[in-house]
Order: structure tokens, then C-alpha cells, then sequence
């Protein structure tokens, strides 16, 4: 018994700052997509852009990424490649210059499209690294990750009111160097999943063995539970992708926030998503993936609903409330999907990763289309219900822990 003790306890020492690692080179990735929409205020100026437009620019970025990274797993799982994490984070890195030097928006399409591309490459082999790394926590080691995701996500609209706002669209460039940092990064992390796949891995944390029928979530009909989590994720990002692609003109228009003070309303929020996305993963680990995601859309809903009709400040803080709580569900979900096909661990994060990004980007799009017609405040009321579809948690199996926490 010593002995297994003692090897956990090295394999978590030895794992922790690759996931520690793998979490920063997610913050990075994030960041450079969060750039793209933190931008939008600053773009429909420069270019004379309208919601439409707006709405496609996220759409070629997040469609890109929803087709390719199920398929990016599913190869990913046949033979692992961990220099393609360099490799995407190279792609990111030009298509935030080219996002940064574009003259047309044409060329702001195209850099859409490689920061798609780059994300693509890099979420199933990144999600692989920090499920190895995890030491048999797979819920908290997931939400570590998505921290970094987050955290990039939230820190954007920050970045850009801080530092491109007041200098202009070339300014993005400014970021270049910290993505060739993530290179760097990625290919020392790289070089350690290919060891870790040789050497078959690491030991399960001590007092962390599945308990009696925990080894599988005890499903007959794996492809319904697939795709009723496949619809919880559409629900889930299309209510987020309408505050993280309009929320500062939904308080300008209503409650006369500037751009710059909507940007800052915009880093609260996704920071709080980002703190729920890890107090969830943890809590996954110890109630269970399928009560973790009830009450992540039952417990959103009230919140959600009162948005349209509050106040400025009470409408900015249930908003906030209803984000985070929202986002705590996605640790829970992509564990609960990893427990269904544990051998197809690539395939599956590329799905549900690649489905996050496909719902934002055509959820940005018809948003867009209907704030464009119905105004910004009608989009509002009707996004509201979208945490309703908590409803499809009722024909989800109820399984044992992911993971027992002992």
C-alpha cells in the first residue's frame, strides 16, 4: 500500500505543472479567440460592419473549429501526435496578425478562419494531455483546463480596452509574442505526452479507484445520451456566445454604457463563467456528473429570465450569476461523454469542443441576424429561455461518480 501511495504521490508532483502548463497554453489559445470578438466595437467602426456581418466573422471562426476538431480526435486517437499542439498554436499566432494587419473584410475573414483552424488543431490533443496529467480527478483536471480557456476568454475584452481601443486594430499584434511564448510551450508539453503514451501513462490518485460500478457510466443507448448532451452544449453556447458577441451593445443601447465600460462589464462576466467553470469541475468529482449539470441549467434559468427586465446594475449582476453557474456544466458534460467511449478520448473532445465552437459561431450568426431586425433588447428576452433546455436532463442516465473522490 505504501508503495502505490508513494507512486501516486510522484505521478502527481510530475503531472501538475503539465496540467499547470497545458491550462496556460488554453488561456493563450482562448485569448486570441476571445481578441476576435473582444474587437467587434472597434471593427464595425473601421469597417462600417453591421450585426450580420459581425455574426459571419464569428461564424467562419467557430464553424472552422466545430468541423475540424472531431475530425482532428478521431485521427488523433488513431495515432497521437502531440507536435500538432505546436502546430496549432503557430496557426493562431498568424491568424491574429493577419486579424491585426487586415485591410478588407475579406482578410478579416481569413484570419477568422486560421484562428479557427488553430484552435481546432489544438483542443483534442490539448484535452488528451491534461486528462493524462490528471491523476484520476478527470472532473477537476478538466475544469483546470478550462480555467485557462476561461480566463483567456475573459481577460480579451480587457486586453482590448486596455491596450487596442486606445491605439487601434494594429495593436492586436502586441499579443503575437505571447503566442510564440504558447509555441514553446506546447512543444516541451508535446514532447511529454509521446513519453507519457510510451510509458504507458500515470498512476490513478490513492483513494480515487472507482467504487462498485463507477468503472462506466451504465448506459444502453450511448448515442441518445451523446446527443442529448451534444443539445445541452447547443443551449448552453448559444446563451453564452449572445453576451460575449453583444452584451456591450445590449448596454449601450439600453442603459448607455461607453464601449470601454461595457468591455470591463464583459471581463466580469466571462470571469465569473470562468470561476464556475472550475468550481464545477471540482464539484463533478464529488456529486457526480449528471447532478452537476441539473443544476447547472435549473439553477442559471431564474437568473437568465430576469436579465431583460432589471435595472442596469441588477441586470449586469444576474447576468454574471447566470453565467457562471451556466458554464460550471461543461466539465460535467465532457466527463460524462468521456466516460461513455473511454477509448475514443480524442474523437469525443474533439466533438464537444468542436460543438461548443460550431453552436457559438452559428449562434453568433443568427443572433445577429435576428438583433439586426428586432433590435439588440428583443434578443435579450428571447435568449433568455435558452437555459430551459435543462429539460433534457430528465432522459439522461443517472451514472455512478466519474470519478470517487474516497
Amino acid at each position: 500500500m505504501s508503495s502505490i501511495l508513494s507512486s501516486a504521490a510522484q505521478g502527481r508532483a510530475r503531472d501538475l505543472p503539465i496540467l499547470v502548463g497545458t491550462s496556460s497554453a488554453h488561456f493563450l489559445n482562448d485569448l486570441a479567440q476571445s481578441l476576435l470578438i473582444a474587437s467587434y466595437p472597434l471593427l464595425r467602426g473601421d469597417f462600417s460592419l453591421d450585426f450580420t456581418q459581425l455574426g459571419f466573422l464569428t461564424l467562419a471562426n467557430q464553424v472552422t473549429a466545430s468541423v475540424l476538431q472531431p475530425v482532428i480526435g478521431i485521427w488523433a486517437d488513431r495515432k497521437p501526435r502531440p507536435w500538432s499542439l505546436a502546430v496549432g498554436m503557430s496557426i493562431t499566432c498568424l491568424g491574429l496578425l493577419l486579424l491585426a494587419w487586415a485591410q478588407s473584410y475579406v482578410v478579416l475573414l481569413a484570419a477568422s478562419v486560421l484562428l479557427g483552424l488553430g484552435s481546432a488543431i489544438f483542443h483534442p490533443e490539448a484535452a488528451r494531455a491534461a486528462r493524462r496529467s490528471s491523476g484520476g480527478r478527470h472532473g477537476l483536471a478538466q475544469s483546470i483546463f478550462q480555467l485557462g480557456g476561461h480566463a483567456g476568454s475573459a481577460l480579451g475584452p480587457l486586453m482590448l480596452a486596455l491596450f487596442v481601443l486606445p491605439r487601434g486594430q494594429s495593436a492586436l499584434a502586441w499579443f503575437a509574442p505571447l503566442m510564440a511564448a504558447g509555441i514553446v510551450l506546447l512543444a516541451v508539453i508535446g514532447r511529454w505526452t509521446h513519453h507519457a503514451a510510451v510509458t504507458g501513462g500515470t498512476v490513478p490518485m490513492a483513494g480515487q479507484h472507482d467504487r462498485p460500478g463507477a468503472s462506466a457510466v451504465p448506459v444502453r443507448e450511448p448515442v441518445r445520451e451523446i446527443a442529448i448532451l451534444l443539445a445541452l452544449i447547443a443551449a448552453k453556447f448559444s446563451y453564452l456566445a449572445c453576451f460575449e458577441n453583444y452584451f456591450v451593445f445590449y448596454l449601450g443601447t439600453r442603459f448607455g454604457t461607453s464601449i470601454a465600460g461595457g468591455q470591463i462589464v464583459l471581463f466580469v462576466f466571462l470571469g465569473a463563467s470562468a470561476l464556475g467553470g472550475i468550481v464545477g469541475g471540482h464539484l463533478t468529482d464529488r456529486v457526480g456528473t449528471r447532478a452537476m449539470i441539473v443544476f447547472s441549467f435549473w439553477g442559471a434559468l431564474p437568473f437568465s429570465l430576469a436579465v431583460p427586465y432589471l435595472g442596469p446594475e441588477l441586470a449586469i449582476v444576474a447576468a454574471i450569476f447566470a453565467g457562471a453557474i451556466l458554464a460550471s456544466a461543461f466539465s460535467a458534460i465532457v466527463v460524462h461523454a468521456q466516460t461513455l467511449m473511454p477509448h475514443r478520448i480524442g474523437m469525443v473532445s474533439g466533438l464537444f469542443f468542436g460543438a461548443a465552437f460550431g453552436v457559438g459561431g452559428l449562434a453568433a450568426a443568427a443572433l445577429g441576424v435576428v438583433a439586426d431586425g428586432y433590435g439588440v433588447e428583443v434578443l435579450y428576452r428571447i435568449a433568455s429561455w435558452l437555459p430551459l433546455a435543462g429539460l433534457l436532463t430528465i432522459f439522461l442516465n443517472r451514472p455512478a461518480r466519474a470519478v470517487a473522490t474516497g
